[in-house]
């Protein structure tokens, strides 16, 4: 924008919000006694800032644990299907993991 001499005026301005940007560059434009038809160009940046993702590391243990987690699972699932649906078909590869040294449950 021009001042009153004519000479070129830039201005920078930094908000948190839109409103608050319309409210400055209105006290920019009043303290330089420019009005808005002096303005030639208007460009802006909107820069959105984020949270640094905080570094997080989590271990559920060691084979036995795993098991533990899987039969959990298994069990979980129990609640909502028959126990006849649990004993077959895939749940089978499961159930073998979940058993230590290859135990069989009776069916």
């Amino acid at each position: 924008m021009e001042d009153e001499t004519g000479r070129v005026k830039r201005v920078r301005v930094t908000a948190d919000n839109v409103e608050h940007a319309r409210r400055l560059t209105e006290h920019a434009m009043r303290e330089l006694r420019a009005e808005p038809h002096t303005v030639r160009d208007v460009q802006y940046t909107r820069v959105r800032q984020y949270t640094p993702a905080i570094p997080v590391r989590c271990s559920f243990g060691g084979p036995l644990d795993l098991r533990g987690v899987a039969k959990s699972c298994v069990n979980a699932l129990s609640l909502h299907l028959s126990p006849q649906t649990i004993l077959e078909g895939p749940f089978q590869q499961i159930r073998e993991y979940e058993l230590p040294h290859g135990k069989r449950t009776r069916r």
